[in-house]
């Protein structure tokens, strides 16, 4: 009998849970569309999937505020339960993957985060909820980990985030020392410096070295061509100048369509045979001797 009244107790949370919880067991699943991360993020990702962040000692020793207000928090007794453990761990997956290094800003909404990680849902009315999204980000801001500006939602009647910002605390949760997020911001504003990434971009090592092999293909391709200019100049120095000016007709015309010809006329084209004896003019008073 003592058997049965456990067995029916047990029933009785399971079932309690499965509708406190609509997805018991959240994940983060990354988009086809999205490329590889950076490896700093991938570092971070692997840093997280090898520990339980609820477990960080920061929740029970960090004071915690109310972000609204500044005003100071209950300190935290226990432990996260299970659910919101869980949910904070996808989350955090989740920022990371949407992170951008240098400036620290999650390029995802509150409500793409959740869908992401399946912690959105939607009643029967059709409402769509993202509260257990919205209240792991809240315990990351109470604890410091992040800096939320939020805005307020007049169709639920709630502040929600609407700008996600990591800080120190966020990487030292998960054991990344402050050190190592530096370091990888001044990498990434180096392939800036250089001209392989814009602003908006977070560039991989293996991408910065094929975007820098392209630069240097480009380059090395411009520098040919400008030898054989300088080549094909030289040889043109030789003969008169009404056998210049007949050569590079010649070449006009035939790196032309017959429309195109048609559509210049003999004026159009002796302007450009005109600009063409300039530049090789230029390009020999640059060019170092032979």
């Amino acid at each position: 009998m003592i058997k049965n009244l456990a067995n029916g107790i047990a029933i009785h949370f399971t079932t309690l849970r499965a509708v406190y919880c609509s997805n018991l067991s959240p994940s983060f699943s990354v988009p086809v569309n999205h490329k590889p991360r950076t490896p700093f993020q991938q570092r971070c990702l692997s840093m997280l999937r090898k520990r339980k962040v609820a477990d960080w000692v920061g929740f029970r020793v960090v004071p915690p505020i109310d972000p609204k207000t500044l005003n100071p928090l209950p300190p935290r007794q226990r432990a996260l339960n299970e659910h919101r453990a869980r949910a904070l761990q996808s989350m955090m997956e989740a920022m990371i993957h949407h992170l951008n290094i240098i400036t620290g800003v999650v390029h995802c909404t509150v409500e793409k985060l959740a869908e992401y990680c399946g912690l959105d849902t939607v009643s029967e009315a059709g409402n769509r909820s993202i509260t257990r999204a919205s209240r792991c980000i809240q315990q990351m801001e109470c604890f410091g980990l992040l800096q939320c500006e939020r805005e307020w939602n007049a169709a639920l009647g709630i502040w929600y985030p609407k700008i996600i910002q990591v800080t120190p605390l966020f990487f030292q949760s998960i054991e990344i020392p402050q050190e190592d997020w530096e370091a990888a911001i001044r990498q990434q504003e180096g392939y800036q410096r250089q001209g392989l990434a814009n602003a908006q971009e977070q560039l991989s090592i293996e991408e910065a070295r094929l975007r820098q092999i392209a630069q240097l293909k480009e380059i090395y391709l411009r520098q040919r061509q400008a030898r054989q200019e300088i080549k094909r100049a030289r040889k043109l120095q030789q003969l008169t100048l009404q056998k210049q000016r007949s050569e590079i007709s010649k070449s006009i015309i035939k790196a032309l369509s017959q429309i195109e010809l048609i559509h210049l006329g003999v004026q159009g084209v002796q302007k450009l045979v005109n600009q063409k004896m300039m530049e090789f003019k230029r390009l020999l008073s640059h060019s170092p001797p032979t």
